[in-house]
Parts: C-alpha cells; structure tokens; sequence
C-alpha cells in the first residue's frame, strides 16, 4: 500500500518547547513594518539595494521587501539539533528582460560559531518575469545546532529589481515513534499480542492479527475458540508517549458490520496501567452511531465522567485520527489533520503516560449469528512531538489567536477554547457577574462585526470592547442589554473600531451559573493597520499627508501623543517628527 506523507508541518517556539501551531519564528516576514529613521528593516540585517515598496494585487498586505542588484537580507533565529525547518515565501522579479538570481538558504551554526550546513536553493531560474512564484524550501538542523540563520540574496545585472514577500519560517512536526506495518509480520519489539477474554463469549486470538500488502489487519470472526463462540483481536503497545500527537490512519473493510473496533489509550503509571484515564480516539460501534466517535474520560476526585462526539466521516474510508494533550492542556481530537472536538474534561484527568491500544472484535451489544463482520485495517500508528498545523480563517481575526479571562470554572474550559474555531468546545467562568474573555489579535486592526456563540449559561447584558493595550482604555463596539437566548449564535455589526485588543464583558447573567461561551469571533479588515496609512485605502499619499501633518510637533518635543497621532508615531519615541516625517518619505506612494 502507497504510505500517506508522514511529514505535517508544524511550528515551534524559538525558546526550544513544541507549542501548537501559529508560531512564527521570522520577524516581519511579511516586511509590513517601515523602514526606520537610518533606513534599516526591522527584524532584518541588510546590504546593498534593499528597500520597501508599495505592492497591490494578490497580495493582502501593502508592501514587499525590493532588492536590485547584489543585495543581501539575513535573520538569525534559535535552532535546533534534528529539527526540520521549513521556510516558505513568494519572490518575482519586477520587469526587463535580463533575468536576476535570487536565492534562499538557511545556515546553521554550533555553540561555537561553526557553520554546520548551508544549504541555498536558487528561486527565479527560468520562471516569467512579474509574475509571484511560490517557494517552499526545508532542510534538516544538523548534531550540534544551537542556532540558524536565513539568507535572502540578489545577484546580477537585472532590469528590474527582485521582490521578496509573505516570507514564514517554521519548524516541522518531528516524528518520535512509528510502526508503518510494511513487513510480513508483527513486529513484537513495538506490540503485545493479547491472549484473552473480551467479553462473556468472546475471545482476543492471536491468529487474528495479520500484516500484510503494507497494513496491519484485525479480524474479528464468529468461529469456536477457547470456550467461546466469537473472537477478535488485540494488541498494546511497548511505548508509553506522554504529551505528543498520536494519530492512526485507519479504515473498515466494509460498512455497516457488526464490529467493535477502537484506536484508544488508558493511562500507565509505575509500569502498569490506570483507568481512568482513556482517550478513545477513534472508536466505532453500531449501537451507538453509524461513523466512529472519539471521548475523553477522566476522573479527577468526583467519579468516572466523559465527553466526547462523533465525527461523521466514512469508517470505511482511509481517514487519520488523532489527539494531542499536555500537562496544561486537556486532549484535543483530530481527523485527517484538523481539529474535530476539544472536550470540556480537564487537563489534571491525563497527566501521566499513555498505553497505546488496538482492538476489534464481534460488538457484544449487537452482534447474532451470521451478521457482518468487517477487518479493521491499519496503514500506520505514530506519534509526533506536536500536532498538526491549522489553516486560517480569511478575516476571523480571533481565531487561535492568545485569549485571557477573569476566571475559569477549569481547566478544560479555558478561554483559548472560545478562540479555538470549535463549537463544541467552551469558555466558562466563575459563577458570578462581571467576568470578561479578551483576545489579543497581534495587531491593530479596523473591525465591524463580532459573533458569539452562546452557551445556555448566557449573559443578559454584556459589551464587545476593542482598545490598543491589554488594560484599554476600552470602546465600545456595542453593548447588548436584553439577550434572552440560551444557547444561539448572537452576530453584531457596529461602526468600524480600531485596537488591537478586542474583549467580550459579560455584565449579567441569565441563569445561576457561570458565563459560558462556544465561540468569540471578530471580523474586519484582514490587513493590520500600519503607520500613516490613516483612510486605511492601501496606500501612503496626501490624504493621509494632511492627517500626518496635523499632528507634526518640533523635533523631539515629548509632548505626548492623542490617540488620534499614535499612528503617525513611526520611531514610537511619543512625538511625530521629522524622523517620522522621514520614513513617511520612503513610503510616499502618490
């Protein structure tokens, strides 16, 4: 069987800890921040022609980093032995008919200062000029890697110059174990055949268990075997992940059976196991519903108690499936690389290893004899330090962006879990009035629209606020005092507001409990608002000159700013000047 790609891309924080997917490790990649007052780039070390310019077209933001001639950029950032690292980006050069060399490379260097790889790849080669070409370029940190650096380099006697953008530098999913059933047999080294009872009449038989054509195969049959009438299978694993990714592509062999088939953990401590915990990541059972579910049960002192959902994809289908959870963070479930459902347990019900386990039997709750029996076919089983990454959402500026609150009921109801793009996950706060989720977005933005999706614990009077800093001053975008509606989507357009920060006050409430919340998601213009671009229409030109010079004080006055001149301030030294009259020069499009 051809294996699927076992490479997913992922990113990682610079400061050597996995962490979901989002971050980046360049600094304006995009090259959306001004040149400063001695025109350097900021998060950029440069030579030769290397400036901004204005670029308007397929492109979301406003400006592109332009190189004419030999011209060369670089940024260092931290690296990491054994890591993949993935740099993507797009580069066309502007016009002519002399073609330019631009290339892309990353280097890598020990604690002492040692090159270990340098690795370039030429990006133009014979491709048309003033057209975007994408490029998407990874090479691996070799023993020894402390840091990285990336390289952008022009050479050649081209008519127009070179232009680099939307430039994103991550480090991809590392795959820590794996059994990808490509031989003739088990490998007993990674798995435990086991030789017992399943239930009442049913038996796990090892003569089930096959490798085979690149899968591992799980047969269930309606035969008499050690006292009893049905048998199935069972294997667990040798390796106990803890705080990793573990995903299975998977599939039955025909629809509607009467099979019992699970990818599943419970939780090993002390060299033995312990339930709960179990995430059952990909279960099917025809009692229940036709497609496999996935549940996360736990006990943290008040019983057995669980959550989970189906996932309404085909089971006779090749689908992956999925979890990942940390010491802070309860399991989220994945199928085919998205995220499927976050249950609401908390993250103290798994904090300890995990034993991997596959089974597939008769289903003891409906079965008969003669009923239809299908194998559970298994292409692979792995585990990854970190989860897949997530694709964005055009203009949903909250989506898995960093979210706080006054209080949470636990710790599977965080307020990441109203940013998550899930509505089956939640916020949920202390049970009393005046609690608040606020979001920071990463960057000012214009918004008019924002959706919430209630819980039945609802608020009757709350407000959407938007302001520049963490602890506002705040706007309101608008203020609800009359929400009834339990459990329902609340959509709200107002008047464009500007800031960075954007929250959601809950003031009352409409029942006993808590506030709770599904999904907070906020809407605008998909392009952060930059320095003296102040009608917001794409471009640096007199109109937004007549507002820069309303706000000129002398030269490093420190008289303070209104809020109205903050954008003109490009240095950020809390006066607009001639330094800042000076990088408006460069930006000057009109």
């Amino acid at each position: 069987m051809r294996k699927s790609s076992c490479v997913g891309l992922i990113c990682m924080a610079v400061m050597c800890c996995p962490v979901f997917a989002g971050t980046e490790l360049l600094v304006n990649g995009e090259f959306e921040y001004p040149l400063d007052s001695v025109g350097r780039l900021a998060g950029w070390a440069h030579s030769g022609a290397v400036q901004l310019r204005a670029e308007t077209g397929e492109r979301a933001g406003q400006f592109v980093l332009s190189m004419t001639g030999a011209g060369e950029a670089h940024q260092d950032f931290n690296a990491l032995s054994g890591v993949s690292y993935v740099i993507r980006g797009k580069v066309k050069q502007l016009g002519g008919d002399n073609a330019a060399s631009a290339s892309v490379n990353i280097e890598f260097r020990d604690a002492s200062g040692v090159i270990k790889t340098v690795d370039a790849v030429e990006l133009l080669g014979s491709d048309p000029v003033g057209q975007w070409k994408s490029f998407d370029y990874a090479v691996a940190a070799p023993p020894g890697t402390t840091t990285g650096r990336v390289y952008l380099r022009t050479s050649g006697a081209a008519d127009g110059p070179v232009l680099f953008d939307s430039l994103s530098l991550m480090a991809a999913q590392t795959l820590e174990w794996s059994d990808e059933f490509d031989g003739t047999s088990l490998d007993l080294n990674k798995w435990i055949v086991i030789n017992a009872e399943d239930w009442s009449d049913c038996w796990y038989a090892p003569h089930n268990v096959e490798v085979a054509g690149g899968s591992l195969i799980l047969h269930s049959a309606e035969e008499n075997y050690a006292g009893k009438h049905w048998t199935g299978a069972k294997l667990e694993g040798k390796y106990h992940p803890q705080y990793k990714y573990l995903e299975a592509r998977l599939r039955h062999s025909a629809p509607d059976t009467k099979i019992w088939a699970t990818w599943w953990t419970i939780g090993w401590q002390n060299n033995t196991w312990q339930w709960p915990p179990e995430l059952d990541i990909c279960e099917f059972g025809t009692q229940w519903e036709p497609n496999p579910s996935q549940t996360y049960h736990w006990d943290v002192g008040s019983g057995h108690q669980y959550d989970g959902a189906n996932t309404n994809v085909d089971e006779t289908q090749w689908h992956t499936y999925g979890v990942y959870w940390t010491a802070t963070s309860s399991p989220v479930f994945y199928v085919d690389g998205l995220i499927t459902y976050a249950p609401g347990g908390p993250a103290e019900g798994f904090l300890m290893q995990a034993l991997l386990i596959l089974t597939s039997s008769p289903n003891r709750d409906d079965h008969y004899s003669g009923c239809p029996l299908a194998d559970w076919e298994v292409d692979y089983v792995r585990v990854y330090d970190t989860p897949p990454d997530q694709p964005e959402v055009p203009g949903h500026l909250t989506l898995n962006k960093p979210a706080t609150a006054s209080s949470i009921e636990n710790s599977g109801l965080g307020p990441d879990k109203a940013v998550d793009g899930l509505d089956t996950s939640r916020w949920a706060s202390e049970w009393s009035d005046n609690q608040w989720v606020r979001v920071d977005m990463g960057a000012s933005y214009t918004i008019n629209e924002a959706r919430v999706y209630w819980q039945y614990a609802s608020a009757r009077e709350y407000k959407i606020q938007v302001a520049d800093g963490p602890n506002g001053p705040w706007t309101d975008c608008t203020h609800i005092t009359n929400n009834f509606n339990n459990e329902a989507w609340k959509v709200h357009t107002f008047a464009p507001q500007t800031g960075r920060y954007v929250r959601l006050l809950c003031i009352q409430r409409n029942t006993q409990w808590g506030y709770s919340v599904f999904e907070f998601e906020v809407y605008g213009n998909a392009s952060p608002i930059y320095p003296f671009d102040n009608d917001g229409d794409g471009d640096i030109d007199m109109t937004d000159f007549a507002e820069f010079r309303g706000c000129l004080t002398s030269p490093d006055a420190g008289v303070g700013l209104s809020q109205a001149c903050q954008n003109q301030d490009a240095d950020g030294d809390g006066d607009v000047d001639l330094k800042d009259f000076a990088a408006m020069q460069r930006l000057f499009t009109n």
